[in-house]
């Protein structure tokens, strides 16, 4: 969801790819068990800057792993990040496009085509994307690498 639209409220979208394909998060899974024998089971999705598809809906977008990289980006024998750092990075600029969608997607009751309608006025339009300036780390980041 984007920021705050009219009347204070975020605003849901639907993003999906340009030519309407499918597309992969990069993730991370592990398999864990603690002291007491506990097992645990996490994951999570991993982000990156928004590319100039997503920046005017939010400063984070998921990492994409294309087809061409399934195999490197599952390969569990390699433990080291650098062999797959690369691919860390925001997919190219009109990878996405997305427009707004109801606020009846906010509730697990609704399930039907209506979700997936324009809401109305016009999809998002990419940002010009300038060069981007050094940033500075935030120190309330954690570092996963």
């Amino acid at each position: 969801q984007a920021p705050a639209g009219k009347g204070g409220r975020k605003v849901p979208f639907l993003i999906q790819r340009q030519d309407g394909g499918p597309f992969a998060f990069g993730g991370l899974w592990e398999h864990y068990i603690d002291a007491d024998g506990n097992e645990i089971e996490t994951a999570a999705i991993l982000t990156t800057h928004a590319n100039a598809d997503l920046e005017p809906i939010h400063a984070r977008c998921p990492v994409i792993i294309d087809e061409a990289d399934f195999a490197r980006w599952l390969d569990h024998t390699e433990e080291r990040v650098e062999p797959v750092a690369d691919l860390l990075v925001p997919p190219p600029d009109g990878f996405f496009s997305a427009y707004a969608v109801s606020t009846l997607v906010n509730s697990v009751a609704n399930d039907n085509a209506a979700l997936i309608e324009p809401a109305g006025g016009e999809p998002i339009a990419p940002r010009p994307r300038e060069k981007p300036a050094d940033q500075k780390p935030n120190p309330k980041q954690l570092k996963l690498f």
